[in-house]
């Protein structure tokens, strides 16, 4: 005879599922309707190349959150652009990654990302804001939240692991820009450093202005990629809306860049 409340706790935890899943649905349903988007199902609409970024390496892949997507136009172009939370797989083991540039960062999880697909071919560029995300020792409290991390401290198992190197990034900082208006700086990684130094410049104003006053000092993180343009945040968790709107907005400052300023990828090639 099975003890009845084994069906209980099987019962609860069916419903703390249902209610994490409804939870989720109704975040994206108030997403897309604040970013005239729909809800999507997955991510299978972004580029392969997201499999290849450094968001993906130390998040080991992971677990995406009310994603939405849809379609802005920008300087005569349609750009599809995607917003979901992400999850990393890693957290769900109870460990976190770094990443070993010069110097190394890890991500919060769960955090959000924004996600847009350009006319364009771009080197792998990876430009991050300092911040707390570059402190990779344990933080307090960390893993009392999370079960397989208490485990795993309890037990004397390491719980940070370097994260899958990525080459295309290079080891050391091809640029460093100082912001005017905050303290910290910018530091921009990858192996094709002209390119990625043109791409950026040499201002850090447009980089500080990105997301207006709620993002200004964030700690953001922003990929290229082939077509692919990532912004994430390094350490502030998943971001609620408003702010969340001023992580598209940043996105989307950044894509008008890049499409102002390189030339476009057509059907045969590059146009011009």
């Amino acid at each position: 005879m099975i003890d009845p409340g084994f069906w209980l706790l099987i019962a609860g935890g069916v419903a703390l599922l249902a209610l994490g899943a409804l939870r989720r649905r109704s975040v994206a349903d108030s997403r897309a309707h604040r970013f005239g988007m729909r809800p999507l199902d997955d991510l299978t609409q972004l580029p392969s190349e997201l499999g290849r970024t450094a968001l993906w390496s130390l998040c080991d892949g992971g677990f995406e959150r009310s994603p939405v997507g849809g379609r802005l136009s920008l300087h005569a172009h349609d750009v599809d652009v995607s917003v979901f939370g992400l999850e990393s797989l890693r957290a769900r083991r109870g460990e976190w990654a770094y990443l070993e540039l010069e110097p190394p960062f890890r991500l919060s999880s769960p955090l959000l990302v924004v996600a847009c697909r350009l006319p364009r071919q771009l080197p792998h560029v990876l430009i991050k804001r300092s911040g707390p995300g570059d402190d990779i020792g344990d933080r307090p409290f960390e893993g009392m939240s999370s079960l397989p991390a208490a485990v795993r401290t309890n037990l004397h198992m390491g719980r940070s692991v370097p994260a899958d190197p990525v080459p295309a990034l290079g080891r050391e900082p091809v640029a460093r820009m100082t912001p005017m208006a905050t303290e910290g700086e910018w530091r921009v990684w990858s192996a094709a450093a002209d390119e990625a130094r043109a791409l950026v410049g040499s201002d850090a104003g447009w980089l500080d202005r990105l997301g207006g006053e709620l993002l200004l000092g964030e700690e953001l993180v922003i990929e290229l990629l082939g077509p692919l343009v990532l912004v994430y945040p390094a350490s502030a968790g998943e971001l609620e809306e408003p702010r969340a709107e001023a992580l598209l907005a940043a996105a989307t400052a950044v894509c008008e860049r890049l499409l102002a300023s390189t030339p476009t990828l057509g059907p045969r090639g590059v146009d011009g």
